[in-house]
């Protein structure tokens, strides 16, 4: 399999083990890149991701990377398909804990920046030299970054940063044609909200224009737009993706 898709060409996609990011590596590898997924804990999961790619005739591996570890993440850089160019990068990975602002002392502020923001950079930082001309780098924000979130005071202010670094990388490298977009978020079917009790899915179901929760593949699919080719004029963006929960 590697051998078939040796000239393909490559995108990273970190957080892919799970939710968003295994429907995002799944979705983009259908566009017939070659996929390096990263994960922290999940491996058989991420396994399970390449299984599933390779079995629909694409290609993929897997590699641990804990975004609070610089070492890792120097070493993702180093792997031989990184170095061959990466014309897409998408920053999926993240933590999520509900704690109430007045909850979230400075250690725990400290660890949610350093992984869901901080850990973005570094990976972009480490892999720039590796992105190629007209490549698109897609970040997952939130829908939190700019209304707040009572129970989320440290995550909403970490998507906030991320969101705003984004924005700003785009101008930074839109005279090399690559295009940086923000793909934001409402409510997904994911690990997050599995903590909720049927009454509480019922009650955020509710609060949806359209009248559920996302599943991820709608989430990837407007990921998988922003990596493509039709999507070569669009840059600096932030694009919510919520059911019309959110209207900015």
């Amino acid at each position: 399999m590697e051998a078939k898709m040796v000239d393909s060409p490559v995108a990273v996609v970190t957080g892919g083990s799970c939710g968003i990011g295994a429907s995002v590596a799944k979705t983009i590898a259908s566009l017939g890149h070659r996929i390096i997924l990263t994960y922290n804990t999940h491996a058989f999961e991420a396994e399970e991701v390449v299984r599933c790619i390779r079995e629909d005739g694409g290609d993929a591996i897997a590699v641990k990377v804990d975004a609070a570890n610089a070492g890792e993440i120097s070493l993702l850089a180093k792997h031989p398909w990184c170095k061959s160019g990466i014309c897409a990068l998408v920053l999926n990975h993240g933590m999520y804990e509900r704690w109430p602002a007045s909850q979230v002392d400075p250690d725990r502020m400290s660890k949610t920046l350093e992984i869901n923001f901080l850990s973005s950079h570094r990976i972009w930082w480490e892999l720039n030299s590796q992105i190629i001309d007209g490549a698109s780098i897609v970040v997952i924000g939130s829908q939190l970054s700019t209304k707040g979130s009572v129970h989320g005071a440290d995550y909403a202010a970490s998507k906030a940063a991320l969101t705003t670094w984004a924005r700003s990388l785009a101008l930074d490298v839109a005279e090399r044609s690559i295009r940086v977009n923000v793909v934001a978020p409402g409510f997904v079917d994911t690990a997050i909200l599995s903590q909720d009790s049927e009454k509480q899915r019922h009650e955020r179901e509710e609060k949806v224009p359209l009248g559920r929760i996302a599943d991820p593949d709608e989430i990837a699919g407007v990921v998988g737009f922003l990596c493509s080719e039709e999507a070569a004029y669009m840059t600096a963006g932030v694009i919510h993706v919520n059911g019309g929960l959110y209207r900015p």
